[in-house]
């Protein structure tokens, strides 16, 4: 993971490829496609908030 940059987090509308690449050079990628397919994107805000405010 790359110092001093946030986790991103990756909507379902987001590529796998993109997301993919995102991690080979470094980024710390959340992915709502694989950790939580299907929620609002109410939840995808809290998800982001809790994940880079913790």
């Amino acid at each position: 993971m790359l110092p001093d940059f946030p986790l991103i987090i990756a909507d379902e509308s987001v590529d796998a490829r993109i997301i993919r690449n995102l991690t080979d050079i470094g980024y710390a990628v959340y992915s709502i496609m694989n950790e939580s397919p299907g929620i609002t994107d109410t939840e995808v805000i809290k998800i982001a908030i809790q994940k880079n405010c913790s």
